[in-house]
């Protein structure tokens, strides 16, 4: 079991590393995307795909989507 907790330290101590650009190790387990900071207008755009390729098959049988296909 510890070979375990071994490797899961040494996998946040690297995404810590990438993640942040810092070789020191602030803490043991933390958020992995906490140097990564997004742009307001870019999460919105994001959302606004994920919710478009979820429901792509719904969104082509409306009417409005199929005249403006046409």
């Amino acid at each position: 079991m510890d070979y375990f907790f071994d490797s899961v330290e040494k996998a946040t101590t690297f995404f810590n590393t990438v993640f942040t650009g810092k070789d020191e190790k602030e803490e043991g387990f933390g958020n992995l995307f906490g140097g990564l900071h997004f742009n307001e207008s870019c999460m919105i755009i994001t959302i606004l795909f994920l919710i478009i390729f979820i429901y792509k098959e719904e969104l082509m049988k409306t009417k409005l989507i199929k005249d403006l296909v046409k």
